[in-house]
């Protein structure tokens, strides 16, 4: 499957590179290439890898301090063996593991979902590290910050700029989500500007003509059965 993924996306490069260049749209490869080819958005801390897991607001005091041991142990593992942590233990059998705090092998095995060979071969680690870390000050957990919710009239603006979006798209042989996806266009109707859409190609194709509507200086109209867009 991963030669096959190399095999023909080599094949495509050239033909997507040159109808890229034909379009005019190189830059904006570039623009999204920098982002991903920059290391510190790949960065996984093995110490505050806990706070990836959901079920760790629902643990206190020992229960806590030995998932996050567990997920900082884990964390490493996936790292210096370049394997997904889920397939090393999925988070919801982490927790379990914290909650149950087995004390031997045969109890470990007992935790559902815990793969047998896991058990195996890092089971006296595990059982280690819930001896060590139990009776251990967990971290505190992080403020939980509500993500807030757009109001019945705000809702009916992020429409508005959808509509933008889906014209601006088409007029350029685009897929919508390819310029921004609902959730964005709420957290920009909610003020925020750390966006994706007011970043490089993406804010010069559509951000800032978004911002000219939220800010009253483009207003929409039908003109022969079609969206347009004009200045105030």
């Amino acid at each position: 499957y991963d030669a096959d993924d190399v095999i023909f996306l080599f094949l495509l490069f050239h033909y997507l590179r040159e109808n890229l260049a034909k379009r005019g749209r190189l830059d904006w490869l570039s623009d999204d290439f920098d982002g991903l080819c920059d290391p510190g958005r790949y960065q996984n801390q093995p110490a505050l890898a806990w706070r990836r897991v959901k079920a760790a607001r629902k643990l206190r005091g020992g229960q806590l301090a030995i998932l996050q041991a567990l997920a900082e142990w884990r964390e490493q593992v996936a790292q210096q063996e370049d394997m997904p942590r889920g397939w090393l233990i999925k988070d919801d059998v982490l927790a379990d593991i914290a909650r149950q705090r087995p004390t031997n092998l045969a109890e470990l095995g007992r935790v559902r979902g815990l793969n047998e060979r896991t058990v195996r071969r890092r089971g006296d680690t595990i059982l280690a590290i819930i001896n060590q870390s139990g009776n251990k000050q967990p971290q505190a957990l992080p403020d939980y910050v509500k993500s807030p919710k757009p109001s019945v009239e705000q809702e009916a603006i992020v429409d508005l700029l959808n509509a933008v979006v889906h014209l601006r798209a088409a007029q350029q042989q685009l897929n919508p989500a390819q310029l921004a996806s609902h959730k964005e266009l709420q957290r920009l109707v909610l003020g925020e500007h750390d966006l994706q859409i007011l970043s490089g190609w993406r804010r010069k194709l559509i951000g800032e003509e978004l911002q000219a509507v939220l800010a009253g200086d483009r207003q929409l109209g039908i003109k022969d059965g079609e969206l347009i867009i004009s200045a105030q």
